[in-house]
């Protein structure tokens, strides 16, 4: 597997990667499909194109075989009180390349980038409680549960938590 940051030029594969995994996990993801499926082309470059001009952000894409599988996503926290911490997006793989430790490769190549960079002592996320393997692999990679956010999403008539994780770097 090779990992490199994505480029506007990744937006069809990234709007791909991103549908499938609304689809097999709904529920995983702070997004709805039909809202995911209803941006348009030049919406999904310009996000692509804001990661990269930004200072301090990046998506990384995991490719097998020249495919887009994987990707994972870095935000800096805005404002000199907060920017000494990054918050991690975007964490998916392709339904059919799970188990095959590219999720954990993606958050390792993160984790690095961001001890690399003098600027971030601390790393957060927040994931759905529904999302049982992602909450085990940010465990492993060292991230601690800080707070939760009793029925923070709501799909439908279901209501589940967000959970908060950090990781000191």
């Amino acid at each position: 597997m090779i990992i490199r940051e994505l480029t506007p030029q990744d937006a069809r594969a990234f709007h791909y990667l991103r549908i499938r995994s609304l689809t097999t996990d709904p529920t995983s993801f702070s997004i709805l499909l039909d809202e995911e499926e209803s941006m348009s082309a030049a919406q999904i470059h310009s996000l692509l194109d804001r990661f990269n001009r930004s200072s301090g952000a990046a998506l990384w894409g995991g490719f097998c075989a020249g495919y887009l599988v994987g990707m994972v996503g870095l935000e800096p926290n805005l404002g000199p009180v907060r920017q000494h911490s990054g918050i991690v997006t975007s964490l998916c793989v392709l339904p059919e390349y799970r188990g095959q430790k590219i999720a954990m490769a993606l958050m390792n190549h993160l984790v690095d980038y961001a001890r690399r960079h003098a600027q971030l002592e601390s790393l957060v996320l927040e994931v759905s409680e529904t999302a049982a393997a992602a909450i085990r692999l940010y465990r492993k990679v060292g991230f601690k549960q800080t707070g939760r956010e009793p029925k923070a999403l709501a799909f439908g008539d279901q209501r589940f938590d967000l959970i908060r994780m950090s990781l000191f770097v």
